[in-house]
């Protein structure tokens, strides 16, 4: 019984590293084409590193709602716009908005988790 719980764990373990491994790595090109999007799409009014213009387009690097742990607001605000924000429910695709939120979650020192194509519908 011991031993066969011992060649259990001795599976199990690394495949659970292969698994954590493939998502880190799926993540990281999320992000990485979420860079993309967000400098031809968004980094006009919200800069490139992310701090905004004060008093007209708010800082996402620290901003507070986009470092939260659901990421609701985040989207609903791509979405549908907010004050002179723009809605990109029609010009982006949902995997470039799944993109580009994951992305200002995790850049400028923003730690966040990222989000699906279908989260972001």
């Amino acid at each position: 019984m011991k031993n066969t719980l011992h060649r259990l764990i001795l599976c199990v373990l690394p495949c659970l590293y292969l698994l954590s491994a493939c998502a880190s790595s799926g993540d990281a090109e999320k992000i990485s084409a979420g860079k993309e999007v967000y400098t031809n799409q968004c980094s006009h009014c919200h800069q490139p590193e992310g701090q905004g213009y004060a008093q007209v387009f708010p800082p996402l690097a620290g901003n507070p709602v986009v470092i939260l742990d659901s990421p609701e607001p985040t989207i609903d605000i791509v979405l549908h716009g907010r004050g002179s924000m723009p809605s990109f429910i029609n010009s982006l695709t949902g995997e470039e908005r799944a993109e580009v939120i994951s992305y200002i979650r995790n850049a400028w020192g923003n730690h966040a988790s990222t989000i699906s194509t279908g989260q972001a519908q």
